[in-house]
């Protein structure tokens, strides 16, 4: 469990994995998503059975006691040290809050300091230019292309150590 920034960011159980289903099979969340179909219980089961034995780390970003969204680092490459960094925010009551802002931060202090990576990566649908610019002002810069419609943006930690200040000091705005 992670705890900054007045939020927490709380390891994925297999109820909460439920609620992500929930958010996954939503419009909204699901429109940027590289899988598409509609989530079934079966399948959110085996995928949440999948992680838990994986080095993957999935998170509930919590406020207070609400769940908000899920935040997570996977695709882990131990001999490279680089791992992909995704998120969404499930509760559109807490869109624009900063909240998702605040765990991006806490998990890239995690990646960079705990788990020592030297890279992380971001891969964003081409189209979600409010997912683009979000990256950006976290320091990603552009990598290149992923699969099909979805780009890779990438920050390494002497870049996310070099603004970390500047990060820190918006989220006392």
């Amino acid at each position: 469990m992670i705890e900054k920034f007045g939020i927490c960011l709380e390891p994925l159980t297999l109820e909460s994995a439920m609620l992500v289903r929930a958010w996954r099979n939503s419009p909204k969340v699901n429109r940027f998503m590289d899988f598409k179909a509609y989530i079934t219980l079966g399948q959110q089961e085996r995928w949440f059975e999948a992680i838990v034995t994986s080095t993957n780390v999935y998170f509930i970003i919590r406020k207070g006691s609400t769940p908000i969204g899920l935040i997570h680092l996977n695709r882990f490459d131990t001999d490279k040290k680089t791992a992909y960094a995704g998120l969404f925010i499930g509760d559109e009551e807490f869109e624009g809050t900063g909240i998702a802002f605040k765990a991006s931060v806490a998990l890239l202090e995690y990646a960079f300091e705990e788990l020592k990576l030297d890279k992380v990566f971001a891969k964003v649908h081409k189209d979600n230019a409010v997912a683009i610019d979000y990256n950006k002002n976290l320091g990603f810069e552009y990598d290149g292309a992923e699969s099909g419609p979805f780009q890779r943006l990438k920050i390494n930690s002497t870049a996310f150590i070099a603004k970390r200040s500047y990060l820190l000091n918006l989220l006392t705005l």
